[in-house]
């Protein structure tokens, strides 16, 4: 059937990005993405998006990235979402620009969120990080 094409399609768009990103150096994609995003809002225009990952992949695998990337209701790209699912981890790195609070991505499912990712606020502080109790 034209939907099973269509799954099928888009199963291998998925499988050569992975493939393709798995050749990029451990860290290098949460980088170069969190360098590009000078304002440290978590996403990117579709435009810097695909700038960043022409210069990471080659050939049309970045086109490729940009089409299964989560987009917002505006159409940017939420690259922390991206970074997490896609991108080669080392064990200091972490797909969050510095300064913005780190969110716990679990998997897709039912939600409210418009990319389809339940996300779950970041742990509380340290009990000697929290603010002193009231006297």
């Amino acid at each position: 059937t034209a939907l099973g094409n269509v799954s099928s399609a888009a199963a291998g768009v998925e499988r050569r990005v992975r493939r393709e990103l798995a050749k990029v150096p451990a860290g290098a994609l949460v980088e170069a993405l969190n360098q590009a995003d000078a304002a440290r809002t978590g996403v990117l225009s579709q435009t810097s998006f695909l700038a960043v990952l022409q210069r990471l992949v080659p050939g049309g695998a970045a086109e490729m990235a940009l089409q299964i990337a989560d987009k917002n209701v505006g159409g940017a790209v939420d690259y922390v979402v991206f970074a997490a699912a896609y991108g080669k981890r080392s064990a200091s790195d972490k797909a969050v620009p510095p300064g913005m609070p780190a969110l716990q991505i679990e998997s897709p499912a039912t939600s409210s969120s418009p990319n389809g990712h339940r996300l779950r606020p970041p742990p509380p502080l340290p009990a000697a990080a929290a603010p002193p109790a009231p006297l």
